[in-house]
């Protein structure tokens, strides 16, 4: 015979279990990430593209503390590494890279197996131009055409490698910036975003659209577009032009062409065929800078005198009249 505290403490486990299922929901598709939910489903070629042009030269307000080198910081799973004591041992060996609250630039960004590397105000390592890899070999031995100081040479940016457990999950750019509100802060910056507000609406709207208007220059194309998966540079006659790629098949490719600094043509490649050519000057940075500089000083207004039209000034007075 059972004795009859057993069922009762029976009971109670099942409601105890079955309340606890209840209040844990179970998703199939999304598992739950710091402030959002991430797909199930790896990342789309789509949303690669995407998230290239959407993050890369994007300006940001940092809230962790960045190291310079190349041992940045980990992101995973809402959890950042190092820790903050391991964190300020870097900065006092390396040197900062960026401090919280410092306005700062993601200037590269990579897919890798599981992870995502963004860097961070150039990076841990140094790139050179193409001319500065350019050297002269003679009877006295070999000298570089652009040489670097030691300070120019050393690299004063750092890196963010996000972590995933089996795959990078499908996402989108606003998915994806709220993913890492831990660590950035992807409002407009108060510089950027006064200038923006200083240009004509036509180049507004057409920023917020993500379009390039002939006549922009290299820096709104990339406030626009981000930076480009290749750049091109040719000649056409005697004329020297650079283009911007943005954009891989089978998605719409973009060619934006340069001549100096300003865009004399926009060429899209759709996926169906469809060709659009735009050369025909839309706005003229010109007078958009003039629009937003600040107006010339005027002449001071002069002062009220008791001189009559035609009387000499007081310093002449004395002087002997024509």
């Amino acid at each position: 015979m059972v004795p009859k505290p057993f069922p009762l403490l029976i009971g109670l486990l099942a409601c105890s279990s079955l309340a606890f299922t209840q209040a844990t929901p179970v998703s199939s598709s999304l598992a739950s990430s710091g402030s959002i939910a991430l797909s199930a489903h790896p990342i789309t070629e789509e949303n690669r593209v995407a998230l290239i042009r959407g993050i890369q030269a994007e300006y940001i307000n940092v809230k962790k503390a960045f190291p310079q080198g190349k041992e940045g910081l980990i992101f995973k799973n809402g959890a950042i590494r190092p820790g903050d004591q391991e964190i300020r041992k870097l900065i006092a060996m390396n040197g900062p890279a960026a401090r919280p609250g410092d306005k700062s630039q993601i200037t590269g960004f990579a897919f890798k197996d599981k992870n995502v590397i963004l860097e961070i105000n150039g990076g841990p390592q140094k790139k050179k131009k193409w001319y500065e890899r350019v050297s002269v070999t003679g009877m006295g031995g070999t000298t570089e055409v652009s040489p670097q100081s030691a300070q120019d040479a050393n690299a004063r940016g750092s890196v963010l490698i996000v972590q995933f457990d089996k795959f990078i999950p499908d996402m989108n750019v606003e998915q994806f910036k709220k993913y890492l509100a831990p660590i950035f802060d992807f409002k407009p910056l108060a510089g950027s975003e006064a200038y923006v507000e200083s240009l004509p609406p036509k180049v507004k709207q057409a920023l917020k659209e993500k379009r390039v208007l002939v006549g922009m220059n290299r820096d709104l194309v990339t406030l626009s577009k981000g930076r480009p998966q290749q750049k091109i540079r040719e000649h056409d006659g005697d004329t020297e032009y650079e283009e911007w790629i943005f954009g891989v098949p089978p998605q719409d490719v973009e060619f934006v062409r340069f001549v100096g600094d300003e865009v004399v043509q926009d060429k899209i490649m759709r996926v169906g065929g469809e060709k659009i050519v735009r050369t025909e000057r839309e706005i003229d940075m010109n007078q958009t800078t003039t629009a937003t500089a600040k107006p010339a000083a005027t002449d001071p207004a002069k002062k009220p005198t008791m001189r009559r039209p035609g009387d000499p000034e007081p310093e002449l007075q004395g002087q002997p009249q024509p």
